[in-house]
């Protein structure tokens, strides 16, 4: 058995093991493993027979020591990835999908990642984490001058999108939500590359203002409505395969559709597709829900986002992609910089490996699916296709690259260490009073 400056090697059994002051004994590729799974010591120690409740403590610290080694190890996977993918990407005209996710709800958020995926393959080919501070500092607002998401989401495209723009990647489409300041951005400094909304998004925002007018007494007959309308949003963008003279036309025809006359039309769509169609409960032209609903789906901006929404990419891959997020990096749980950063690219890597998996099936060969109730389908059911087991070859990689960097230093040395600079702690934007200042208003309000 040899010892490294805190570090024991056990030839009896695999890992590394460093002992307490009390004698207790702490496995490192346990506490190696937490990380590398993006698992949480105080999640898992209850589980584990490995690890005795009297060296929670000492875990901890063996697990700050370990940290940066590990996240070095995160750091180097992701990166070479990437470059994997940047060479299988180079020399193609990509259309990339954007979107950001906040390791909050709400506008309270420390950190935004801006997370870019490539619409062919559906992986993750780059991602900026944004802290708060940064993206203040970085468009000089005043402190409270926007919710720092929209600045943080902006901070994050620009970056992104500059990083792929050094990589040498051709970027000839991207497809984003409705962002007003990504939008401007990619209007004034990037006219070569083809901005497209998702359409998902601009139905979840025309269904809000169509639930929100359904819950007035005098449009409560919209409600009947709102799911057949947000259709027909999906319904446009597939019949008009690009045309946007078609696409608005066909959205228009849903003023007329709605009040019962299914012909003469505006525009290059004359009469409805459908057949003849049962006794229904159309709406009176001349009735305040009527005109409300016109209002809604013939808002100029609506009209304009539906000219630009995107015929071929969708970003519901991206949003899976953040819900899986959450299994890493709970929005319930605060990290450091780089701990959340390397709980990211965790996810990077486990989205990747398991993308394109095929669908199972049982065992006469019959394809599965399970049924799920979504929260925005409101009673409505669906039925989503099981897909085969997920792999976790990537852990295994990590944790045999983590204990490498472990033995190749010291203990000192790994505590010492920072694998990247932090950015300033958000506390560095505010102004900071002299104590003694602070004191003397603490004593007008209070006796000590």
């Amino acid at each position: 058995m040899g010892l490294m400056t805190g570090f024991i090697y056990c030839l009896d059994r695999p890992g590394l093991s460093n002992s307490s002051a009390d004698g207790s004994v702490v496995e490192l590729d346990d506490v190696a493993r937490c990380l590398a799974v993006g698992d949480s010591f105080s999640g898992s120690a209850h589980t584990s027979e490995l690890v005795k409740e009297s060296c929670g403590d000492h875990i901890y610290g063996v697990q700050n020591a370990l940290s940066e080694a590990v996240l070095s190890t995160h750091l180097e996977a992701w990166k070479a990835e990437q470059a994997d993918l940047f060479v299988t990407l180079k020399g193609q005209e990509l259309r990339l999908l954007g979107d950001g996710r906040c390791d909050s709800p709400g506008h309270s958020a420390k950190y935004l990642t801006y997370n870019f995926v490539d619409a062919e393959t559906s992986k993750v080919v780059h991602s900026i984490q944004v802290q708060v501070g940064e993206a203040r500092m970085s468009f000089v607002f005043s402190f409270m001058s926007l919710p720092a998401p929209s600045q943080m989401e902006k901070a994050g495209f620009v970056k992104g999108l500059d990083d792929l723009r050094r990589a040498d990647l051709k970027i000839a489409a991207i497809t984003t939500d409705r962002h007003p300041s990504i939008r401007k951005q990619l209007r004034d400094h990037e006219p070569e590359v083809e901005h497209e909304l998702d359409s998902w998004h601009v139905a979840k925002g025309l269904q809000k203002k169509l639930d929100a007018a359904s819950k007035t007494k005098e449009c409560s007959s919209l409600r009947g409505w709102i799911r057949n309308i947000c259709n027909h949003l999906y319904f446009c963008v597939a019949l008009s395969e690009g045309d946007v003279t078609m696409r608005l036309s066909v959205w228009k025809s849903l003023t007329r559709h709605i009040i019962n006359v299914h012909d003469g039309h505006e525009g290059p769509f004359h009469t409805c597709l459908h057949d003849e169609l049962p006794p229904h409960e159309w709406l009176d032209p001349g009735t305040p829900a009527y005109q409300k609903l016109v209002s809604i789906v013939l808002n100029p901006r609506l009209l304009k986002d539906i000219e630009q929404l995107s015929t071929a990419s969708q970003t519901s891959c991206l949003e899976s992609f953040h819900s899986l997020i959450n299994q890493f990096a709970p929005k319930s749980a605060a990290y450091t910089p780089s701990v959340m950063r390397a709980r990211t690219q965790l996810a990077i890597l486990h989205h990747n490996e398991n993308v394109v998996r095929d669908q199972a099936t049982d065992a006469s060969g019959n394809l599965q699916f399970h049924r799920k109730l979504p929260k925005s389908s409101k009673g409505w059911e669906v039925l989503c296709p099981v897909k085969t087991k997920a792999t976790h070859k990537y852990v295994q990689k990590l944790l045999v690259a983590s204990m490498e960097e472990c033995a190749l230093h010291s203990y000192c040395f790994m505590k010492l260490r920072k694998v990247s600079p932090q950015p300033a702690p958000m506390s560095a934007a505010c102004p900071r009073l002299h104590i003694d200042v602070l004191k003397a208003k603490r004593m007008l309000r209070f006796k000590k």
